[in-house]
C-alpha cells in the first residue's frame, strides 16, 4: 500500500511538473513569434476601468508587498532561522528555490525581451522587461515553499489557503497596475510551479536528517 500510494504521489508530482513546462512552452511560443493573445489587452483594459483612487492605492500596496525589497529580507531572515536551527534540508531546498526563481526569471526577461504594456501611463514605475513576471513567479516560489514545510502540520490547509490568496492577488495587481500582461503572470506562475516541482524532485524531504 505504502508503494502504491508513493508511486501515485509520483505521478501527481511529474504531472503537475509536465503541465506546467507545457503552458510556459506556449505562452513563450507565442511570445518569441510576437503571436498576440486576444486575452492580454482585453483583460488589462476591463481592470482599467475598474480603477478607483482607493483602489489604485490597495494594489500599489499589495504589489510593493510581492516585491523584493519585501520578500527578500523575509526569505534571508527564514534562511537564518534555519541554518541557526541546523534544519540542513529546509536551508538547501529553500536556497536553491528561491535563488533559482531570481535567476531564471532573470535570464528568461533577458531572452524573450517582451516590452512592458503600454495600453496607459501605469502609477507604478516598470523598466525591465516584462516575460515572465517576477512578482508572479517569487510568490509562488515563497508560497510553494512554506506550503511544503508545513505540509505534515495542523498549519498546512490555513497555508495553502493564505499562499493561493497571496499569489492571486499579487498577480491581479500586476495586472491592474498595467505593468504586466496576464500572459506575463500565467507565464511567472507556470515557470515557478515547474521549478518548485523540479527542487522537490531533487531535493526529497525523506533525506532529511535532523
Amino acid at each position: 500500500m505504502q508503494v502504491k500510494r508513493t508511486t501515485l504521489s509520483l505521478q501527481s508530482i511529474f504531472a503537475v511538473l509536465a503541465a506546467s513546462l507545457w503552458l510556459f512552452g506556449v505562452l513563450a511560443e507565442d511570445v518569441v513569434e510576437q503571436d498576440p493573445f486576444s486575452f492580454d489587452p482585453a483583460l488589462l483594459l476591463y481592470l482599467h476601468h475598474q480603477a478607483t483612487p482607493a483602489l489604485d492605492r490597495i494594489m500599489v500596496f499589495i504589489t510593493n508587498a510581492g516585491s523584493a525589497a519585501v520578500l527578500i529580507p523575509i526569505e534571508i531572515a527564514l534562511a537564518t532561522f534555519f541554518l541557526f536551527r541546523k534544519r540542513w534540508w529546509e536551508l538547501k531546498f529553500f536556497c536553491v528555490l528561491i535563488g533559482g526563481t531570481g535567476a531564471l526569471n532573470f535570464v528568461a526577461k533577458q531572452l524573450f525581451a517582451r516590452s512592458r504594456p503600454d495600453l496607459w501611463v501605469s502609477i507604478v514605475a516598470e523598466h525591465t522587461y516584462s516575460f515572465p513576471s517576477g512578482h508572479a513567479m517569487h510568490s509562488v516560489a515563497l508560497a510553494c515553499a512554506l506550503g511544503i514545510f508545513l505540509r505534515r502540520t495542523e498549519m498546512r490547509y490555513p497555508a495553502m489557503m493564505l499562499g493561493i490568496l497571496f499569489v492571486l492577488l499579487i498577480g491581479v495587481s500586476r495586472l491592474y497596475l498595467g505593468v504586466h500582461y496576464p500572459s506575463d503572470v500565467l507565464a511567472g506562475w507556470s515557470a515557478a510551479i515547474a521549478w518548485s516541482t523540479a527542487v522537490f524532485l531533487l531535493f526529497p524531504p525523506q533525506h532529511v536528517k535532523n
